[in-house]
């Protein structure tokens, strides 16, 4: 092989390489996640007074999907309550509703896309329950009137909830256009398209409530009939 030829042969060589190596370089720059942070301030219903504390709101990205973990989401009924208070489910995943009281329980949702009844279990005993459709879910304990879950299905792992502060950080997201979305357990919600191309700290965002405690325990039972009062023996 002639020199001149050698030369031709390394120059398309080391030409294939550098392009390589930009092609990769580029798509690893492509795929660089950056985090997101915020808060959230929320106002009493009226829009006059904000609540005393800014936790149990849902902040989370619309605009990309991820598969839904095997593991079930665990919720605790404990001390004749549903721990956590709020829970955001990626679509496909799986609620496992623990009893941890001495008494019994009965899980039950009416809502159109997913309603079900546990039945009565006892402690340390467990029921599943899919989630396949995105959106809002009350749940509710036939027994205990007080009982209340919201399950808000989300479409990827990119949530998280606020704090008493109302401030939220959602690590890992990849580069893109997005809308976050937030939800509180007053109802009420709020949304803001944001681009993300690098860390983002965003400005603090308002929600106006749009129910009181009352309102979120006048509900009925799974038979759509009022709850007996406690002197019949049903809240143990």
């Amino acid at each position: 092989m002639s020199k001149q030829k050698q030369n031709y042969v390394f120059s398309v060589v080391a030409f294939s390489l550098l392009f390589l190596a930009t092609a990769i370089f580029s798509n690893e720059a492509l795929a660089e996640n950056h985090s997101i942070a915020g808060s959230l301030k929320i106002f009493k219903k009226g829009g006059k007074k904000t609540l005393r504390r800014f936790d149990n709101a849902v902040v989370y990205l619309d605009g990309i999907s991820t598969p839904a973990p095997a593991e079930p989401v665990a919720i605790d009924q404990r001390k004749k309550k549903f721990k956590p208070r709020i829970c955001p489910v990626i679509k496909g995943q799986v609620v496992r509703f623990y009893n941890m009281d001495r008494v019994e329980h009965n899980v039950f949702s009416t809502e159109e896309k997913n309603t079900f009844d546990l039945g009565r279990y006892p402690k340390e005993e467990y029921r599943d329950q899919p989630y396949n459709d995105l959106g809002l879910y009350k749940v509710y304990c036939n027994i205990h009137k007080k009982m209340i879950l919201d399950i808000l299905v989300v479409p990827n792992r990119y949530f998280a909830l606020t704090d008493k502060k109302g401030q939220y950080y959602i690590p890992d997201v990849p580069a893109g256009e997005y809308v976050l979305k937030a939800w509180h357990i007053y109802g009420g919600s709020v949304e803001l398209p944001i681009s993300v191309k690098q860390d983002t700290n965003l400005p603090q965002l308002s929600l106006n409530s749009t129910r009181v405690v009352r309102d979120l325990e006048a509900h009925l039972n799974k038979k759509g009939e009022k709850y007996r009062s406690k002197s019949k023996g049903l809240y143990r």
